[in-house]
């Protein structure tokens, strides 16, 4: 998954997007992601995960007005 994170990240660049502008961000889950949802810097979160888990970022993210892009992926056989 770290191999295929930096390989997205070469591809801004070549399309003329700034540096800074996109980041990957890997690490525990609950601490990271707490400390990325409450950082004054980040202006907008794209999530991708359990619906428990996004709701959570959702609440956290709404208390300072953040922007949230979110991504259910359950991890449970489809119907």
């Amino acid at each position: 998954m770290r191999d295929h994170a930096r390989t997205c990240l070469d591809l801004p660049p070549e399309a003329g997007m700034p540096e800074g502008v996109l980041n990957v961000v890997t690490g525990d889950g609950p601490g990271t992601g707490q400390a990325l949802v409450d950082h004054p810097l980040v202006r907008k979160i794209a999530f991708t995960g359990s619906v428990a888990t996004g709701k959570l970022v959702m609440k956290r993210a709404a208390d300072r007005v953040c922007p949230v892009t979110a991504g259910w992926a359950e991890n449970r056989p489809s119907s």
